[in-house]
């Protein structure tokens, strides 16, 4: 996987801050599940909102939810904390 290089000047887009947000969670969640190549993450961007959007297969589901949803609340808990950090506007999973 080829990884988009941002420099710290440019942290002020907020495409860019969400498609770092968003390669940060795709790297997380592929070293979790057992079929990487079965998931991905998409960003969508709206007025006050950056969405980023987990494909996953059915047999990589339990890996992502986690046990009663702490993975998913951990990975949420991650990018909203790359967000604010990076000064941009709320990112919801």
């Amino acid at each position: 996987m080829k990884a988009k290089v941002i420099t710290l000047d440019r942290y002020t887009q907020r495409e860019d801050v969400g498609e770092l947000a968003r390669g940060t969670i795709e790297y997380v969640l592929k070293m979790i599940v057992e079929h990487p190549d079965e998931l991905s993450v998409s960003v969508s961007h709206h007025e006050r909102t950056t969405i980023l959007k987990v494909d996953c297969s059915q047999r990589n589901f339990p890996k992502v939810l986690g046990a009663k949803g702490k993975m998913i609340s951990s990975i949420r808990n991650l990018a909203d904390r790359k967000s604010t950090r990076l000064n941009s506007s709320h990112t919801d999973i």
